[in-house]
């Protein structure tokens, strides 16, 4: 854990989480998958906590963001 955030600057649950994040970004702006699917495919298996995170990262919620287009 220490040499991982030495060199990427974050823990690794925070970048993968960052990671999925942007995925889920990516499949929001690129397709009409729906939301829960998204979140599935982004590898969270909770709505709540991914709205919670995608909103903190983001700063909108996924579907705002998903309008943005």
């Amino acid at each position: 854990n220490r040499h991982f955030k030495a060199a990427m600057g974050v823990p690794p649950m925070v970048y993968l989480r960052n990671l999925r994040l942007k995925h889920a970004a990516e499949l929001l702006l690129k397709t009409d998958i729906a939301l829960p699917d998204i979140a599935e495919l982004s590898g969270f298996s909770q709505m709540p906590y991914f709205f919670h995170a995608f909103k903190a990262c983001y700063g909108v919620s996924p579907l705002e963001y998903r309008k943005s287009r």
